[in-house]
C-alpha cells in the first residue's frame, strides 16, 4: 500500500506472453560462422563449440545475411545447399550469425496460431481448446491452408498472430472459460449464441 493505503494491482492474461518484446519466432540463434564462407562453399562450421547440437536441428533452413540455405548438421558442421527460397548464394564473413528459420508448411490458420502460441510464446496448451479451434476453422475454411511460410528473422509473435487475424479470424482471452478463443469472422450458425 502507498501512504494513503491504496494498493494497485495490474492484471494480465495469458496472451501477454505473446507480446512482441517477450516472444519471437524464430528464436534468435547464437551460432556464428567460424570462418569466411565463399559463394560456392557447401560446408560451414559454427562457433562456439557445441552450439550445433544444443540449438540446431539435424536439418532445416538457416539464414546468413540475406541468403537462405538448406542444411543438414553433424555436430557443429553444416552441409549446405546454397541460395534457397529465391535467395542468391553470396559470400559471408566469419562471425556472421547463422539464424535458424521457422518453416510453416501447409498449416491451417488455427494450427499456425496454435504453434506460434505454444512453441514460441510458451503458452501452456491447456489454455487452447484445439478441437474447438479445429471445428471452427473447418466450418468456415475447410480445405484452406496458408501454404509455405518461412520466417527467417526473429519477429514478434503478437505481430505474427495479427497477420493471421488479417485472414479473417479473431483470437482472444476468455476470462470466464479460462481459454484462448478462436473465431472466424462469420455470421453465427443457427442456434449459436
Amino acid at each position: 500500500p502507498n501512504a494513503a493505503g491504496v494498493v494497485q494491482i495490474t492484471a494480465k492474461d495469458v496472451l501477454d506472453l505473446a507480446d512482441n518484446d517477450k516472444a519471437v519466432c524464430p528464436r534468435p540463434s547464437r551460432g556464428k560462422l567460424s570462418a569466411d564462407l565463399s559463394a560456392v562453399a557447401t560446408t560451414a562450421t559454427l562457433v562456439p563449440a557445441g552450439i550445433g547440437a544444443s540449438e540446431y536441428p539435424a536439418s532445416g533452413l538457416v539464414r546468413i545475411g540475406r541468403e537462405i540455405m538448406a542444411f543438414t548438421r553433424a555436430s557443429d558442421v553444416l552441409t549446405l545447399t546454397r541460395g534457397q527460397e529465391g535467395t542468391t548464394a553470396a559470400t559471408h564473413s566469419a562471425d556472421d550469425v547463422a539464424q535458424l528459420c521457422a518453416v510453416f508448411d501447409d498449416l491451417t490458420i488455427n494450427e499456425a496460431a496454435e504453434e506460434l502460441l505454444t512453441a514460441y510464446a510458451s503458452i501452456d496448451p491447456a489454455y487452447i481448446p484445439s478441437a474447438d479451434w479445429a471445428d471452427e476453422n473447418l466450418t468456415w475454411y475447410a480445405g484452406f491452408t496458408i501454404g509455405r511460410v518461412i520466417i527467417s528473422k526473429p519477429t514478434g509473435v503478437k505481430r505474427l498472430i495479427g497477420e493471421l487475424c488479417q485472414l479473417g479470424v479473431m483470437i482472444w482471452w476468455d476470462a470466464v472459460d479460462q481459454e484462448i478463443k478462436f473465431k472466424v469472422n462469420a455470421p453465427l450458425l443457427p442456434g449459436e449464441a
